[in-house]
């Protein structure tokens, strides 16, 4: 049987609320009755109180100050506090204090029978937990519930500590680290079971030799979460792995944490920490600490990757390792927060490859390998990977653009047809009237002339008027709309947005870098 202790100054109140309890639950829960704190605290001496009801308002010492001295006692009970409508606000304070609920007076039954059956329920949780704390299941149980944490971008730090309670994770009251491993780089070496067991098994013999609570789960993104007490696991971790397996595995680290509603801080600092090995290859542990005051302002080298693009299907091949090579300076990008290489990425992307994509068929990109795998960078081990990468792909591409407009370089109609383009640009051409110049076909004319150029005609044409516009620019006797006039673009506004597209800066910012060379 469970324990109840009623704590009323006023004997009728005392009476009626265990008579109701009996009614109720007779052969569930002992009943003990006190009228002071002093009194109710002696039952705490000799006996597992698993439930206590108290007056809030008693005339030595109040129900705050009991709950005070049971926290002091480091005694751990479920407190439900009664009080009339006058002490409202100070019942609602009590629940600071570790009140699980309060009931106003007069006391309804059916309330307070919701309110213990409540808490019944809570009791058998928690017991089940307990029993369960050392098995496989509750480790599960625990995964689980931090699994929800971590993954859940909307979770309080009042929620997060009410769910670190029910698993256990008060263990870590001196502080504790987040360390986070990445199987994915590493999968052809290892698969993620057979590392999650390697490193289990090290932090078995770790721990035979100190006195410290370590944590070891997977989470829902394929990472490999520990959370320990100490820096030492992760430095003993780190040399470990790699000794049982010939394989050097990265962890990124948290600051060291001294909250536990702040483990879902900590795990995402790992999470960060740990992309920046990528950069450092020589690190294999890597703390949040060395790379959080990273400079996040910073400018992406768009005019370097469109002038790489433009030269794509060019024998300029020399050149265009030699820009990439200013682009993916590491040196520069460790300078960086590392979204600005992530940044980079996307332009590369956006700028080179979706290009090549438009201008190259199906059956030219099937011969292109790795060109989806570019998207994301963490697909590759390291930066040097990852450069030679997306060096060779863009090489790639330069050669087989080349092939494919060499095939319709002898192409008379085609050649007519450029040549008109760059008689004609700066009139109001289309395509109808071009492909009709040159006595083809509407549609063979647009297939055949993307084949010969590697462009569509509304690129093509895009192209040559910019190429022009920039020529002009040079000359700083004409306005900017002349330029763009001169180019075939009536309207200034659309002249403006067509270089921005096509140059990342305005025809304005671009002349005036001209002033400043």
């Amino acid at each position: 049987m469970r324990n109840i202790l009623i704590l009323d100054d006023e004997k009728n109140i005392r009476l009626g609320l265990k008579a109701m309890i009996e009614r109720k639950y007779l052969t569930y829960y002992n009943l003990y009755l006190a009228s002071t704190v002093k009194e109710a605290l002696i039952y705490f001496d000799n006996n597992k109180i698993d439930i206590v009801i108290t007056d809030i308002r008693m005339p030595d010492e109040d129900g705050i100050a009991f709950m005070k001295k049971l926290k002091e006692r480091n005694i751990k009970t479920n407190i439900i506090v009664l009080s009339g409508y006058d002490d409202f606000n100070y019942a609602v304070e009590s629940l600071r204090y570790g009140a699980k609920d309060y009931l106003l007076k007069p006391i309804n039954r059916e309330e307070l029978y919701k309110t213990i059956d409540k808490i019944e329920e809570n009791i058998k949780q928690n017991e089940y937990i307990e029993n369960q704390s050392s098995s496989e299941e509750f480790e599960e149980f625990r995964a689980a519930q931090l699994n929800y944490i971590f993954l859940n971008s909307h979770i309080n730090e009042e929620d997060i500590e009410k769910i670190c309670s029910k698993i256990k994770m008060d263990i870590f009251d001196k502080g504790y680290y987040v360390g986070v491993i990445n199987n994915k780089r590493y999968s052809q070496c290892i698969n993620d079971k057979e590392l999650f067991e390697i490193i289990k098994d090290t932090i078995k013999e770790y721990e035979k030799t100190v006195n410290e609570k370590i944590i070891i789960l997977t989470d829902g993104i394929g990472n490999i979460v520990i959370i320990g007490e100490e820096f030492e696991v992760f430095k003993c971790l780190e040399s470990k792995i790699s000794t049982k397996n010939h394989m050097v595995y990265a962890i990124g680290l948290s600051e060291k944490q001294f909250n536990i509603n702040k483990i879902r801080e900590g795990y995402l600092q790992a999470i960060e920490a740990l992309k920046y090995t990528f950069l450092y290859n020589n690190h294999h542990l890597l703390s949040f600490s060395s790379i959080k005051d990273k400079l996040k302002n910073y400018e992406l080298p768009i005019d370097k990757i469109k002038k790489i693009s433009n030269m794509i299907g060019t024998d300029r091949e020399n050149e265009i390792r030699g820009i990439l090579k200013e682009v993916l300076d590491i040196k520069e990008i460790t300078k960086y927060d590392i979204s600005y290489l992530e940044g980079i990425n996307k332009a590369i992307n956006e700028f080179i490859f979706s290009s090549a994509i438009k201008k190259l068929d199906g059956d030219t990109l099937n011969k292109v390998r790795g060109i989806n795998k570019i998207g994301n960078i963490f697909n590759y081990e390291n930066f040097i990977e990852y450069f030679h990468a997306v060096e060779e792909l863009i090489i790639c591409l330069n050669d087989y653009t080349k092939q494919i407009m060499s095939i319709y370089a002898d192409n008379p109609e085609m050649k007519r047809a450029v040549q008109y383009i760059h008689e004609n640009f700066n009139r109001d051409i289309n395509m109808a009237m071009v492909s009709n110049y040159v006595s083809l076909n509407y549609s063979y004319f647009s297939q055949a002339f993307k084949e010969y150029t590697g462009y569509n005609f509304v690129d093509y044409l895009k192209k040559i008027r910019i190429e022009k516009a920039k020529e002009l620019l040079e000359n700083f006797d004409y306005k900017i709309y002349e330029v763009g006039e001169m180019v075939g673009y009536k309207n200034s506004k659309q002249f403006a947005k067509t270089f921005r597209e096509m140059e990342g800066i305005s025809p304005i910012e671009y002349r005036n870098r001209l002033i400043m060379r």
